[in-house]
């Protein structure tokens, strides 16, 4: 071995001692800045391979922080994801009748903060969701949300409050409607976009009203001016996503202004991804999980701790995010808040595998695990008596290699039998923990699921969720 090579080694080392050494022995009282883009997935962020320049700011901090490579959200709609993300445990544990409460056996990441003097502050402009979930708002010092889809006036706020709280302790959540359907107006970027070749114009089936068939169309909701060409949606979507990233700059700005830059945690994610024709699904994420929807960008930017340019290529769930904060603060967490997520840093420091499966779900009737390697996912198709997806599904199960076949084209649950059962056993666990606690939660709360305002419906209905 040459002498460079033994010298490459030394600083490496080096640099993982003097980590660790901080993070053991280290006092870190840093700020922590979440923000959510709802709907995004990572392939159309330029540190995750995207050619479109959509994501300037996003990408400088995952180049001075970590990347996770394979981040899974627990489900696939908004509720159910922020449920388990904020608690650090399984949608089934907040799901009653197919609406969505904070369980109150489960300490929200807000809390264990606020009683380590932090104070917490949530803004959002998507009100009409995130006010559905019983008990969040309540979590919070402060709990605000704005018109909806507004994220310029959303970004404003966010200044405001980082230039009011710049002497305390903060945890502020910013959550952007983002690049969810309808994606937004068709903005300079979008036309841009659309006109720059990278996608082919084609033609695909309109839905012709509010039905059931969500396969091999565009959905009513996300329709306009009767076009039917797929990469039109595809350029509003990125055009959206570039909108956000130039808000995100000016939050970046804001705490480097006011000092704050150095010594604030930052997570950048997403609650789950969005189908844009894989799978024979366009614009969508609920009734399925493939990884088109699964996958989210999660990144994490703290120096002195997060060496700049660290790639996490290992798996990991959004439940192990809540336990990774509160471990750099060194807030103690485990058995103690009731919690299912594991802790990050050892896979960020040293690339400890942490998570060999991770666990999702759809409102009780899909499931899935997945492995680094495989993804099972079981379709009780009892549970969804509507004929179009029992068209779409022709097996209980569908078994994917997701190294030889990313996309998740051919299931394998005849060619890969022992494969199939080594992970129908880890899935049928995890959905028999599920069942028994679904039973048990709606014998134990009353909780009314009905939406009686016609209007909530109407806009619900208008973002694919009624």
């Amino acid at each position: 071995m040459s002498k460079k090579s033994i010298l490459s080694i030394l600083i490496v080392l080096f640099l993982i001692l003097a980590l660790s050494l901080y993070y053991i022995g280290g006092v870190r009282n840093p700020n922590i800045l979440i923000v959510t883009i709802d709907a995004l997935r990572p392939d159309h962020l330029g540190c995750y391979g995207y050619s479109r320049d959509t994501s300037a700011n996003i990408d400088s901090l995952a180049a001075s922080g970590a990347i996770f490579k394979q981040a899974i959200s627990q489900a696939t709609w908004t509720h159910p994801s922020n449920c388990a993300f904020f608690t650090s445990s399984y949608p089934y544990m907040h799901i009653i009748g197919g609406e969505s409460y904070l369980n109150p056996d489960k300490t929200s990441l807000a809390k264990a903060l606020n009683k380590s003097g932090y104070k917490t502050i949530f803004i959002t402009d998507y009100p009409t969701i995130m006010n559905r979930i019983t008990g969040f708002k309540e979590q919070f010092n402060n709990y605000t949300a704005i018109e909806e889809d507004n994220p310029k006036n959303l970004t404003k706020l966010a200044l405001d409050i980082l230039r009011k709280n710049s002497k305390s302790k903060f945890l502020l959540w910013v959550y952007y409607f983002g690049t969810h359907e309808q994606y937004g107006d068709f903005s300079d970027y979008s036309r841009y976009f659309y006109q720059d070749g990278l996608l082919e114009s084609t033609s695909i089936e309109m839905q012709p009203d509010y039905s059931s068939r969500l396969f091999g169309v565009i959905p009513k909701y996300l329709q306009e001016n009767d076009i039917s060409d797929p990469s039109y949606y595809i350029a509003k979507y990125d055009g959206r996503l570039k909108l956000i990233d130039d808000q995100i700059g000016l939050i970046i700005d804001k705490l480097k202004e006011l000092n704050l830059y150095k010594n604030t945690l930052i997570v950048i994610l997403s609650d789950h991804g969005e189908s844009l024709g894989e799978n024979n699904l366009y614009f969508q994420h609920t009734n399925n999980l493939y990884d088109s929807s699964l996958r989210v960008p999660l990144l994490l930017h703290y120096p002195g701790l997060i060496a700049p340019g660290t790639v996490v290529t290992k798996q990991v769930g959004l439940i192990d995010v809540m336990p990774t904060i509160l471990d750099i603060l060194k807030i103690r967490c485990g058995q103690n808040l009731n919690i299912e997520g594991k802790s990050m840093v050892p896979l960020i420091l040293k690339g400890h595998s942490i998570r060999p499966y991770v666990f999702s779900e759809l409102d009780g009737w899909i499931f899935s695990v997945r492995s680094e390697s495989h993804k099972l996912i079981y379709i009780d198709r009892r549970l969804k008596k509507d004929s179009h997806w029992l068209e779409y599904y022709k097996n209980d199960y569908e078994l994917y290699d997701l190294k030889n076949d990313p996309l998740e084209r051919v299931n394998l649950i005849f060619e890969q039998q022992e494969m199939l059962m080594y992970l129908r056993e880890k899935l049928d666990q995890y959905v028999g923990q599920a069942r028994a606690y679904q039973d048990r939660l709606s014998q134990e709360i009353n909780f009314d699921t009905d939406i009686k305002d016609e209007q909530a419906k109407e806009k619900l209905r208008s973002l694919g969720y009624f």
